[in-house]
């Protein structure tokens, strides 16, 4: 049996999330509701919960401030929100979960089953939870999203560093190989679609089904042998051919 909390301002918002956890994940108990951030605090330290799916954006408060006032965090965060373009970015690049309203019901018991295997395996260790959390609230509060850090998991758990300072990304089957510009090297546990997903709208594309660049480090696009990029690392890269005419509009767009 897992614990929850919902809070969210919007008394609708509550009683669908309660009704939709009812119907989907009879094993979640909610212990209480909070229609505030100050209110959600206090029923954080009262109740312990194990999740707490938080809508972001509330009068008198924001969900991020809430988690500021908490301080410690031993649960899991379900991010819920029906809107805020920028936040959703700060929560997918601290690799937290979130929920877009309306609320899906096979969306909610995916996110509720990644938590319990969260929680599961963490054995009430909090230390990975209050990195990605510190992380989000960074990232939060940068004067710009070109300040952004982004977790990267790996074995032993995850590493933030600067979206700016990220190379590229290279597929390797399940994983993902991270170069950095300081040329350090980063295997993460994830596939590459995944950053592709998160990235692809900033100054990220596509080269190649295994390639997956940063536009502000390349260096040199080379039309020979079907088009090929030159990254800061020195790496050449094959470039698909159905993405040559949208690399040279992208690039052209940089140079404007």
């Amino acid at each position: 049996m897992l614990t929850a909390l919902i809070v969210d301002d919007e008394p609708r918002g509550r009683t669908t999330l309660r009704t939709l956890l009812e119907m989907h994940c009879p094993d979640v108990k909610i212990l209480a509701e909070a229609d505030s951030a100050s209110a959600g605090v206090e029923a954080v330290r009262e109740h312990k919960p194990d999740i707490v799916f938080l809508d972001i954006q509330m009068p008198g408060g924001s969900g991020f401030q809430l988690l500021e006032q908490v301080g410690d965090i031993r649960f899991k965060v379900i991010f819920t929100t029906a809107h805020g373009e920028y936040a959703l970015k700060a929560i997918k690049y601290a690799a937290l979960d979130y929920l877009l309203k309306p609320i899906d019901g096979d969306e909610l018991v995916l996110a509720v089953d990644r938590a319990r295997k969260e929680l599961a395996e963490s054995s009430g260790d909090a230390a990975e939870t209050q990195v990605a959390l510190r992380g989000l609230l960074e990232n939060v509060r940068a004067a710009s999203p070109a300040n952004a850090k982004i977790a990267l998991p790996f074995s032993d758990g995850l590493q933030f560093v600067e979206v700016k300072d990220i190379v590229r990304f290279e597929a390797s089957g399940s994983y993902t190989e991270v170069v950095l510009l300081n040329s350090d090297k980063i295997v993460v546990s994830k596939p590459i679609k995944v950053y592709d997903d998160m990235l692809g709208d900033s100054d990220f594309f596509r080269v190649h089904n295994s390639h997956l660049v940063n536009l502000d480090h390349v260096v040199k696009y080379i039309r020979s042998d079907g088009g090929r990029v030159e990254m800061r690392d020195k790496a050449t890269i094959a470039v698909s051919r159905r993405k040559k005419d949208e690399l040279i509009k992208r690039l052209s767009e940089l140079l404007r």
